[in-house]
Order: structure tokens, then sequence, then C-alpha cells
């Protein structure tokens, strides 16, 4: 059996161009998450970067410092929580048609 190398370095380098062209599309979708009730906002991009926290001014007249590193602390886990469930699902229209291969990770 002769395997085509050729062929095969073709086929992986189209799939690295898709999973470039999956990162620049995650680039420019952000998602937006809040706790307590409104008090605190954490805007994500999907590459995960942080682009806006918001704080209620109502949360920082209180002082209360326990609560606002509570819920920044929530939402930021939250935002990154959801980041990573878009990009799963981002991914997903990529590799469903590929074989469950153990290992092979396309870090995205």
């Amino acid at each position: 059996m002769d395997f085509d190398f050729k062929n095969i370095l073709g086929q992986f380098q189209k799939m690295q161009e898709e999973i470039e062209k999956i990162r620049s599309e995650l680039s420019t979708k952000s998602i937006t998450v809040e706790t307590g009730g409104g008090m605190v906002s954490v805007t994500i991009d999907g590459n995960q970067q942080v682009l806006k926290i918001n704080i209620s001014q109502d949360l920082i007249e209180s002082k209360d410092k326990q609560m606002i590193e509570d819920l920044v602390r929530g939402a930021v886990n939250k935002a990154f929580k959801e980041s990573q469930n878009m990009i799963k699902d981002e991914m997903s229209k990529f590799t469903s048609f590929l074989p469950n291969i153990p290992g092979l990770n396309f870090n995205i």
C-alpha cells in the first residue's frame, strides 16, 4: 500500500488553514455575562481575552469589597466557561467529520 505523502501534507495544510479561519472568526465574536442581577458584567471574546468588566456604581458605593470580589470572580469564571462552550461549538463544525483520534488536539 503506497501512501501519497504529498496529498496527506496538503490535507493537513488545508486543515490548518481551516483552524486559522475559525480562530479569526472567534476573535470577532464576544459574549457578555452578568452576576449579581447585573451589578457586574464581563465581556470576553472567542480568543478568551477579557474585553470589558463593568461594575455598577451602586455596587462600588456599597464599599463591600468581598461582594465586589465575589461577583467579579463569578462573572469572569462564567464568561470563560461560556467562551469555552462557544469555541467547542465552532470547532465541532470542523471536527465533526474527523475520526476520533486519541491525543489529536487542534489547540484552539
